[in-house]
């Protein structure tokens, strides 16, 4: 059973301690590695012991969806105290720093906001819309160049307050994309004909009007 959850949820550097169903959504109990415990989120170095964060009580991660049902990964972090950083929450192996969605499931969604509205996107997703923005934004820092074509930026404040992607030139928010223009071809060329006396061949516009 744990075998089968760690692949069905893609998850490395991970030990799965099981899994309960609560109300419609399935809760799996996980732990890093010994090796990737109490490291530093910004640098990645092992650290100290500083204390339990949210004293002790363990947190969620919402991960892919299981069949039809929200799946949640559960633990509980401790804080580290990094000689560079200060106090700082520990970095778990299957999410980015200061996210509660995990890796894959914020690679999906961003994916997704690339080619879908906002709102779209967290109708699929099951999330507020409000969450996709942050996603983008953190799958953003983190491809750095690589990234160029996933932008994210703000509608007008007299609007709906919504985080929009913007791929290339377009926005796309469920507008119409600006149809192509078309290059001038000028004005049409009469078609020639051939004079009856010289047996010659010109155009009406040369030889003017008739």
């Amino acid at each position: 059973m744990k075998s089968l959850l760690l692949l069905a949820l893609g998850l490395a550097r991970t030990v799965v301690l099981g899994a309960r169903i609560e109300a419609e959504r399935i809760v799996v109990s996980v732990r890093p590695y010994k090796r990737e415990q109490r490291r530093c989120p910004v640098c990645g170095r092992a650290c100290d012991f500083y204390d339990m964060a949210n004293r002790g009580a363990p947190r969620l991660w919402r991960a892919m969806d299981l069949a039809r049902s929200a799946c949640y990964l559960e633990y509980a972090p401790c804080r580290v105290r990094c000689p560079e950083h200060g106090v700082r929450t520990e970095a778990v192996p299957w999410a980015r720093h200061g996210a509660r969605f995990t890796r894959d499931f914020e690679d999906w969604v961003a994916w997704l906001a690339v080619r879908c509205t906002a709102s779209a996107v967290s109708e699929l997703a099951r999330v507020e819309w409000h969450s996709v923005g942050g996603v983008c934004r953190r799958v953003y820092a983190e491809l750095g160049g690589r990234a160029r074509r996933l932008e994210v930026r703000r509608r007008a404040p007299h609007r709906h307050r919504r985080d929009v992607v913007q791929e290339g030139p377009q926005v796309r928010h469920g507008g119409r994309r600006p149809r192509p223009r078309l290059p001038h071809l000028g004005a049409r060329r009469a078609p020639a004909r051939t004079c009856s006396t010289c047996s010659s061949t010109s155009s009406r516009a040369s030889r003017g009007a008739p």
